[in-house]
């Protein structure tokens, strides 16, 4: 009769030390030897007695995948590092343009915004791509993210793009070509003149839709279909625009500021008409001033309601010594 198990080795001690024996050792199930004598198997009331050992092929595959799976923390440190690395860049940029201390913060923060978004999706997109990759091994894609994570940065992007595109970022452009003084004001003009624009996009969607539906009947499939192509017709024209931008212009005028006599010449065809500009402006300026002055000396009507502003005017201007014949 065949031996038994020792009954010193638990059905615990087994089922722990199963999993690792067959990822180390490869071991298959053993197949039935069809030469075995029937005297040399043990009696079936004996196999009944044998503790189970859970190795099934689940348990198997589950100790397979944690060990070809890649930990993210790796990738998600690059991908903040990257992302350290694009705010430092994006607020250079503002540094060179903008005075950064003097600027109030609602300028300052959607313009970082509008610039560090589109850098962004430049990471964020081959991030994406070597994430949804399907490989054997987790540790092969490179630089990966959990698929939450992706997805929150995605909503992220998307929404506040949207918003800054068509909201924010048109407002706070009114408001600073707004020539009231208080911020109510501007806040006002801004809102009506974004409004008119927005009435007017409406009202030409509206004329479009209704000629749509008189051609081709009305129809919800009909109705998606047009607001898709349109959509695709609004960011393909912008991408092929700024592409063509960036991929001809700016490298041309590279190649053109090479060469420094050319770029002198340049210069010199552009410094007539840049001098003209200056004597209009010049002039527009003094009648300018000398409508202030004006203004400074009336005391009644409008200049009453406004001579606060008009005095800060006529510091900014040095206009205190002007002559009253001006």
């Amino acid at each position: 009769m065949a031996k038994l198990p020792n009954p010193s080795v638990t059905p615990q001690a087994l089922s722990r030390l199963c999993p690792r024996i067959i990822h180390r050792l490869r071991i298959r199930p053993k197949q039935p030897d069809i030469t075995t004598s029937e005297a040399s198997r043990p009696p079936s009331s004996a196999i009944q007695h044998w503790p189970v050992i859970p190795c099934e092929d689940d348990t198997v595959s589950n100790m397979a995948h944690i060990v070809s799976t890649a930990s993210p923390v790796p990738s998600e440190i690059f991908a903040l590092v990257a992302t350290l690395v694009i705010s430092i860049v994006v607020l250079l940029i503002l540094r060179h343009f903008l005075p950064l201390r003097t600027t109030p913060a609602f300028y300052l923060v959607p313009i970082f915004f509008a610039i560090f978004l589109p850098a962004a999706i430049v990471l964020l997109v081959p991030i994406d791509l070597a994430s949804s990759a399907r490989t054997e091994d987790d540790a092969t894609r490179g630089i990966w993210l959990p698929e939450r994570v992706l997805l929150v940065s995605w909503r992220i992007t998307y929404w506040l793009t949207f918003a800054l595109t068509w909201f924010i970022l048109p407002v706070l452009a009114e408001y600073s070509d707004s020539g009231h003084r208080e911020p109510y004001g501007k806040l006002m003009y801004s809102l009506r003149s974004n409004a008119q624009f927005h009435a007017m996009v409406l009202g030409s969607s509206a004329v479009g839709l209704i000629y749509i539906f008189i051609t081709y009947g009305f129809s919800l499939v009909s109705l998606k279909s047009v607001i898709m192509a349109l959509a695709y017709c609004w960011g393909l024209v912008f991408a092929i625009y700024l592409m063509g931008h960036g991929l001809v212009s700016i490298p041309r005028r590279l190649f053109r500021n090479a060469s420094v006599s050319g770029r002198l010449r340049r210069l010199q065809s552009h410094a007539p008409a840049l001098h003209e500009k200056m004597e209009d402006s010049l002039l527009t300026l003094e009648d300018i001033e000398a409508q202030v002055i004006l203004l400074s000396r009336r005391k009644v009507g409008s200049a009453r309601d406004f001579s606060e502003w008009i005095e800060e005017l006529v510091e900014m201007g040095g206009l205190e010594d002007a002559p009253k014949g001006r």
